[in-house]
């Protein structure tokens, strides 16, 4: 992600954000679909072969597509300095300063990552969910999953773009945005449970699936604004860390959990608790923000 961010202006960061983050939940979906006839046509074995052909075909087009000399060509041309700039040594001690020392990049972190919760809890359950509740094969309930996995990947840039549009040159209003979707998917997923079963139930669940990621894009933004470009790939990761130790690995777990306790209708109720939590540590983040060392153009 970091490599896109280089390469695309900075108005255009939390659409290529939330682009990118929507990459890995389509392919899930495309992997799970193609594996899966693989597997019955030819064998489970096949499934695996295939999957490996698959990457090493990706793998060579990024190296043809995204060559190091193509990749510092765009960035010497669009910001206007010299590839035989040198950069200086790197520290440890002075990229971890970078990354933790802003509270602002701090609440990001733990924010978008609580968010994540509900796509963890729901990601992993919906499935089963379909199938206890609505009675559909579990074949037909995956694929109903799916359709909604696929709403939260086309939420993912365009809550992205809508942020770039509504919060240019504004860090506090793409962070107030980002709260705005965090708390739409909360309100949504609430009342979803509220209806009984049936197409509105399903409705408002895919709705709610639409901005439960779209905190991606501003999430993005708001992590290479506030950090050195030298460390953006550093910054990009310790998100994706943050993305899945706070949100998509507990979220499975902690409903799986309570489903045990309470049933799994019930577990799934609790959810939106997880966009409030992290509609709160944002907000505590907009509060820290005037005060903020920004590094980048919207900063």
């Amino acid at each position: 992600m970091a490599i896109l961010i280089s390469m695309f202006p900075a108005r255009h960061t939390s659409t290529v954000a939330g682009a990118f983050m929507a990459g890995s939940m389509v392919g899930s979906v495309m992997g799970i679909g193609f594996g899966g006839s693989l597997a019955s046509q030819f064998g489970w074995r096949s499934a695996f072969v295939g999957m490996a052909v698959f990457g090493i075909a990706l793998t060579v087009l990024y190296m043809m597509v995204a060559n190091p000399a193509r990749i510092e060509g765009e960035k010497g041309q669009s910001t206007g300095i010299g590839q035989t700039k040198s950069l200086a040594p790197v520290r440890v001690r002075q990229v971890l300063k970078d990354l933790f020392s802003s509270p602002v990049l701090i609440c990001v972190y733990i924010g978008s990552g609580l968010q994540l919760f509900i796509n963890g809890g729901l990601l992993a359950w919906l499935p089963s969910f379909l199938n206890r509740v609505y009675d559909m094969p579990l074949s037909k309930a995956g694929g109903v999953a799916a359709i909604f996995v696929l709403c939260g990947a086309c939420g993912m840039p365009l809550c992205g773009a809508l942020s770039d549009r509504l919060g240019r040159d504004s860090p506090r209003r793409k962070m107030l945005l980002a709260i705005t979707f965090n708390l739409a998917c909360g309100v949504l997923l609430f009342a979803a449970f509220q209806f009984p079963v049936g197409p509105a139930q399903l409705t408002l669940i895919a709705l709610a699936m639409f901005f439960s990621a779209g905190v991606m894009g501003p999430a993005g933004t708001m992590v290479a604004n506030l950090t050195p470009k030298a460390i953006h790939s550093t910054a990009m990761a310790t998100l994706a860390l943050a993305f899945n130790i706070l949100g998509l690995a507990p979220g499975s777990i902690v409903t799986g959990a309570l489903a045990d306790r309470l049933g799994l209708a019930p577990a799934l109720q609790l959810l939106p608790l997880a966009s409030v939590a992290s509609a709160i540590v944002l907000f505590v983040g907009v509060r820290y923000l005037r005060g903020a060392r920004g590094y980048g153009a919207n900063s």
